[in-house]
């Protein structure tokens, strides 16, 4: 980004570079730039201007407002690595295949000096400014990291990282603070140290990188840092008080989840946006992706250990949730609840609870088999069914709100009438119907049993695909909101999403460490939360199949997710333990 984050520039392996518009990403030119990879981009101080570095070992200077190159010249004999500007944006700083830092007078490409005194060539990652532009740090080969001040070529530090020498240089990286205060030091063995930059002492370390850091990259308001490594994961870490326990900014490490897959490759570089809104990575997938995070606030609402499903009234802020006893409504935005009259029969536990789409008809499945039709106006019970031999495990209306669908441990999944309760269709669905939902057309209904999942048509009863690959038992099913793909998530600890028109999976997703229980689609068919038996909700990508990240939301089993209307709330029903509403959407992105 450039300093006043009206800008950013990307550097393309074509050696093309790229400028667009901050704020809204909107292209605004794409320029030849290097012969080889662009290897670094700095801006000066003034936002005017940029210098860019690669393989063919020039730096090259560009006008921002004009999205053009002003002035080249030949820094390094191999390979340019990285390029700073220093000293107010008057001097640049680059480093190469040579075993020093050099430094030029900006505006004349002219010469000036050399930082001696290391053993190799310094990496990109592995060389920064303060924003100040009077000091820079660097990684020497040898497992050192000098910080040198750029006016009188003093070294200030001289900090032995016990690195594995001649690898230091290639796998570490470093970043200042935005007040230059600290300097964060990614090392070879997947840890981050943070030094105070003026006088070398060790602040804190973090570690929870399984694959070699890329780049390391602080928030503006020098409370948190962004690490990214090999695997495309990208983690944030709150960084402890001063030293006098004051906090250095307000900026919380609550707005960002700890960390989340934002690639399908290694993130090789990562930068802010200055106002600290927005999170930049680029990647080796090919993609640059801008993330606005913000971690999920919870409520957890109180008495509702004993319910085991919930569901939205349609066109409100309210909240139907099926206790063993009875039914009962929350309003969300009094944080108040009401109570049906009735009880349910005694030994007839609510597995399960839908609502119309009209919300005027509640419906609830029972361990002994029975589904129950209530009035949600009255809270009276209207119809009773007896339809299966053994427990109603899942039940849902069709979205026209003419039929009902449940599925039942007697391995059946039945299809009825609505309005007169009467039987449409069974399907077969040995030994166990765990799941059942309806397309957002009303025209399939998909099912799901031990591996399989099955999609049929509800209205010829007939099977149109038969969806394999689970190792284990298929627990649960959901239609995206356009209805071209079907998510069913397993005991085997993985989603599979699946092309409703083909049956061909899509992808396949790993986001859990235990058997998962339910799956939500956000309302705008971007992601999809995934809850599991031991407490944990993932969100994931649709369109990439990529898991984001994860949030403890208790330790029993996650068994019923879904999302407000508007997308901004997310509610979980965990068994034994109660009803958990999460507010805000937990990170969302842009690539391009």
């Amino acid at each position: 980004f450039s300093p006043d984050g009206k800008y950013l520039v990307t550097g393309r392996t074509d050696g093309k570079i790229c400028f667009w518009e901050g704020q809204s990403h909107k292209h605004l030119a794409t320029q030849r730039g290097h012969e080889g990879l662009v290897r670094g981009i700095d801006f000066a101080p003034d936002g005017k201007r940029m210098a860019s570095i690669g393989d063919d070992g020039m730096i090259r200077l560009w006008d921002l407002a004009q999205h053009k190159q002003t002035r080249s010249f030949q820094a390094h004999d191999g390979h340019g690595f990285r390029v700073l500007f220093l000293l107010d944006g008057e001097v640049l700083a680059s480093s190469g295949e040579g075993t020093s830092v050099k430094l030029w007078k900006a505006s004349t490409g002219e010469a000036l000096d050399e930082l001696d005194g290391y053993s190799r060539s310094i990496e990109r990652a592995a060389f920064d400014r303060s924003p100040d532009g009077r000091r820079c740090a660097s990684i020497n080969p040898d497992g050192r990291m000098y910080v040198w001040d750029v006016q009188t070529r003093e070294r200030l530090c001289n900090l032995d990282l016990t690195l594995r020498a001649f690898v230091a240089a290639l796998d570490s990286c470093v970043s200042f603070s935005s007040d230059g205060e600290l300097v964060a030091v990614a090392t070879d063995a997947n840890l981050i140290r943070i030094f105070n930059a003026r006088n070398g002492v060790q602040i804190a370390d973090f570690t929870g990188h399984e694959d070699d850091i890329q780049a390391v990259s602080f928030h503006p308001s020098g409370r948190l840092l962004a690490s990214s490594d090999k695997a495309g994961v990208i983690r944030i870490w709150s960084l402890p008080a001063d030293n006098d326990g004051a906090e250095r900014q307000t900026t919380s490490s609550h707005d960002w989840p700890p960390y989340f897959q934002a690639h399908a490759a290694r993130a090789w570089s990562l930068d802010f946006s200055p106002d600290g809104t927005h999170l930049v990575s680029a990647s080796k997938d090919g993609t640059v992706r801008s993330w606005s995070g913000r971690q999920p606030s919870r409520s957890d609402i109180a008495d509702t250990a004993d319910v085991r499903a919930l569901a939205y009234i349609p066109h409100g802020r309210e909240l139907l949730f099926a206790g063993k006893k009875r039914l009962r409504i929350w309003n969300q935005q009094a944080e108040e609840s009401h109570r049906f009259d009735q009880t349910f029969a005694a030994g007839e536990h609510a597995r399960c609870v839908a609502i119309s789409p009209d919300g005027r008809l509640c419906a609830t499945g029972h361990n002994t088999g029975v589904i129950q039709f209530w009035s949600q106006e009255t809270s009276r019970l209207l119809k009773r069914l007896v339809g299966h031999g053994k427990a109603v495990e899942q039940i849902a209306f069709s979205p026209d709100g003419q039929m009902l669908a449940s599925g039942s441990w007697d391995g059946t999944a039945k299809l009825w009438d609505v309005e007169s309760a009467e039987q449409l269709a069974v399907f077969e669905m040995p030994p166990h119907c765990y799941d059942v939902a309806f397309s957002p057309d009303s025209r399939l209904l998909a099912c799901s049993s031990e591996n399989d999942a099955m999609l049929f048509d509800v209205f010829t009863a007939d099977r149109i695909h038969l969806l394999q690959g689970h190792q284990n038992t298929a627990k649960c099913v959901a239609f995206s909101n356009d209805g071209q793909s079907l998510a069913t998530g397993s005991a085997d600890r993985t989603i599979r999403v699946w092309n409703v028109e083909t049956g061909e999976v899509k992808h396949v997703i790993t986001a859990h460490r235990a058997a998962i229980y339910s799956l939500a689609f956000s309302p705008d068919g971007r992601t999809i939360a995934s809850g599991d038996g031991e407490g944990t909700i993932a969100l994931s990508q649709i369109s990439s199949g990529q898991f984001l990240f994860d949030t403890e939301v208790g330790k029993g089993i996650v068994g019923k997710l879904q999302f407000s209307a508007d997308g901004t709330t997310l509610t979980a029903a965990v068994h034994d333990e109660g009803v958990v509403l999460l507010h805000a959407p937990g990170i969302d992105s842009n690539n391009w």
